[in-house]
């Protein structure tokens, strides 16, 4: 009901207008283009609001726009570590299945750096751990803490 009265209202005041200036301006060989060009403010004047026309209103402001983008590169990185971190789960398996060793792997913490480098912080294992850990030391190097999983621990 709001448009509905905005338009009357631009329409009324739009008419208005034009019947000033067909009064102010005493040249008639103008009136056809201000009839033209009042006729086309009115137009815009009566769809506008009847149409929810918001011009210049729906730029987003840079602010949100930084902080959309934000929180998309941090669900980004998120999703990329959680992908590395399966693969690397699965691959470490599949390399100590393969090697019959007597261990398995529950949890691995990662992070990737700067320059996109997997760096493994520390990898929690079942099974014979003294085995699992010379395997794994051996493959992953020997700065990579190799602990125990115990039920409800959950690497970070």
């Amino acid at each position: 009901m709001d448009s509905v009265y905005t338009a009357v209202l631009c329409g009324c005041v739009t008419a208005l207008a034009l019947t000033l200036a067909e009064g102010i301006l005493p040249m008639e060989r103008f009136a056809k283009q201000i009839r033209l060009l009042f006729s086309l403010l009115m137009l815009i004047a009566l769809l506008g609001p009847l149409t929810k026309l918001e011009l210049l209103t729906n730029i987003p402001e840079p602010a949100a726009a930084e902080q959309y983008s934000e929180e998309i590169a941090a669900l980004a990185d998120s999703a990329r570590v959680s992908a590395v971190k399966d693969s690397v789960l699965h691959a470490l398996e599949n390399a100590i299945a393969e090697h019959k060793v007597p261990c398995t792997v529950k949890e691995i913490s990662l992070h990737i750096s700067d320059n996109s480098s997997i760096m493994i912080d520390e990898v929690q294992i079942t099974g014979n751990l003294l085995t699992g850990a010379v395997y794994l030391h051996e493959w992953l190097g020997d700065s990579v803490l190799i602990t125990e999983w115990k039920e409800g621990d959950a690497v970070d």
